[in-house]
């Protein structure tokens, strides 16, 4: 099992944990795609670190191609080949580097998160052709949703290739236990380098609303985002701003479990809304995640809508919340926090351990 970034992680141990639960032994491997800084190393599970050098003018061609270096050097090392089996997550640059060369190395590849589509390569950009190119590559799709089932069915894929019916989603399986409440407070969550671009008038926005309606807006900040705290306007958004460095993946999940609503970007937590009830404003323009729509969220493709819509769910009375979340989101899209056994399942039942 490879995985070179923190969501990979978030989504790979809960099905590292239920192999080692049953005594079966895998092999885990981290690209440093995310350094240490994001993503300590694990102390819980040995694993193989394979470095890459992706310091270039063009860090997305660098780190591909590094990927590749490392992870085919390995293989080489190890004499894997047609009787090796190698898992890869999502829709990162690792996940589709390895697969590439997993692929190369004659491994029989895993996709673990499959089918996801926007539909349009610049949104997100590089990840929906990763994915897409992860899915000609993959002997075995493991998908975690229905859209996800039906848009494999709908596409060219390897012959011969086994796509497994919808199992949930394993970022569920870390969530249970929390309990759930409703405080007058906005997650707000923006990383993706597609709206980089609209992150300062983005933030004007939720301050100018948090003051005006009385709420507060929590913003772990992305470290891409850390030129905000030498701003004259980081003093100012401390009015009404609770602004920290990246959350620990205990201390996200309480958060999110404790919010009224949510403002972001990331897919994850488009999935995590789910489990914990929640309400999304989605601030892009597409979402691979279409199972969202209505019942836990509705997308925000640009400023006006997010200042519209946020400013209408903030003049709610959050002590109502949970009647109406509790209303519209009866369906559990991505499962109830039991994937990884299911996932277990189906990878046992077709030779992968």
């Amino acid at each position: 099992m490879v995985y070179g970034t923190r969501p990979e992680w978030i989504k790979v141990e809960p099905l590292v944990k239920i192999c080692q639960s049953y005594g079966k032994m895998i092999q885990l491997v981290r690209i440093m795609q995310h350094g240490e800084e994001i993503l300590p190393f694990q102390k819980d599970y040995p694993e193989v670190v394979l470095q890459v050098d992706s310091h270039s003018n063009n860090r997305l061609l660098s780190l591909t191609t590094g990927v590749m270096r490392s992870f085919g050097d390995y293989c080489v090392r190890r004499g894997f080949g047609s009787n090796d089996h190698v898992l890869v997550q999502g829709d990162t640059t690792t996940a589709y580097a390895v697969a590439l060369a997993a692929s190369y190395a004659g491994l029989k590849v895993w996709h673990l998160e499959a089918g996801l589509r926007t539909n349009n390569l610049d949104s997100p950009s590089p990840e929906e052709f990763n994915r897409r190119s992860i899915s000609m590559l993959a002997d075995y799709h493991i998908c975690t949703s229905q859209s996800g089932f039906d848009n494999l069915h709908k596409e060219y894929l390897k012959p011969k290739c086994t796509i497994s019916e919808p199992l949930g989603n394993t970022t569920l399986d870390s969530l249970r236990d929390t309990p759930v409440s409703y405080e007058k407070f906005v997650l707000m969550t923006l990383h993706r380098a597609e709206t980089q671009h609209l992150f300062p008038e983005a933030i004007h926005t939720m301050y100018h609303l948090a003051s005006k309606n009385n709420f507060k807006v929590l913003l772990p900040l992305h470290p891409r985002h850390k030129y905000l705290l030498d701003t004259p306007l980081y003093q100012k958004l401390k009015e009404c701003f609770i602004i920290t460095e990246p959350l620990d993946r205990k201390s996200m999940c309480e958060i999110l479990a404790s919010c009224a609503f949510v403002v972001t970007d990331s897919g994850g937590i488009q999935e995590e809304i789910t489990y914990y009830n929640k309400y999304a404003l989605v601030f892009r323009s597409e979402t691979e995640r279409p199972e969202i729509i209505g019942s836990y969220g509705e997308l925000c493709p640009d400023i006006e809508t997010l200042r519209y819509r946020c400013d209408q769910l903030m003049q709610m009375d959050v002590s109502k919340w949970p009647y109406i979340m509790n209303f519209v989101s009866r369906n559990k899209p991505y499962g109830k926090g039991y994937a990884s056994k299911l996932i277990y399942g189906f990878i046992c039942e077709n030779g992968g351990l």
